[in-house]
């Protein structure tokens, strides 16, 4: 007989990691609204369908799938604190997750940005979309990004 637990631990999973950014907290926080993700992370084009503005509370947009059989991923901006925490949620056909950053100034002139997402899947084949999906987000620790946003800091210009 399967208990609670080991029905949630089946269908839930969670991992963070953390990057130092070259840049003050001021700077680097709006990097992970929806569009100012544009500029430093490449192949991210989000289609806006609700919102006036970048970082904004329930701005609705979607994304491309990363799976055949999913046709793309809804996202809302469900949880804000100006330059200190966004969270996002985000849903496909049988799955959800939310993906949370947040920042920490280290010094004037350095962010700590931990970001940590959490997957929940509706059936045994979400589970599996889910690991594949983890695995390719963390691949690098998050150190692609990492590389990407210091690049952007430093230069202006997108990491290729």
């Amino acid at each position: 007989m399967e208990t609670m637990s080991n029905v949630i631990a089946n269908r839930a999973i969670s991992r963070s990691a953390s990057i130092t950014l070259q840049g003050p907290i001021n700077e680097v926080f709006p990097l992970f609204g929806p569009i100012r993700e544009m500029v430093w992370a490449e192949g991210w084009q989000p289609e806006v369908l609700n919102g006036k503005s970048d970082m904004e509370k329930h701005i609705v947009f979607k994304t491309q799938s990363q799976f055949e059989d999913e046709s793309c991923y809804l996202w809302a901006l469900t949880s804000l604190i100006p330059q200190q925490m966004v969270e996002y949620t985000v849903s496909a056909r049988d799955r959800v997750w939310f993906i949370t950053v947040n920042c920490n100034a280290i010094n004037e002139n350095q962010t700590m940005a931990t970001v940590t997402y959490s997957y929940c899947a509706a059936s045994e084949a979400a589970v599996d979309k889910n690991l594949i999906a983890m695995n390719r987000i963390f691949a690098q620790n998050l150190n692609d990004w990492q590389d990407a946003i210091n690049h952007f800091l430093a230069t202006g210009e997108k990491l290729t």
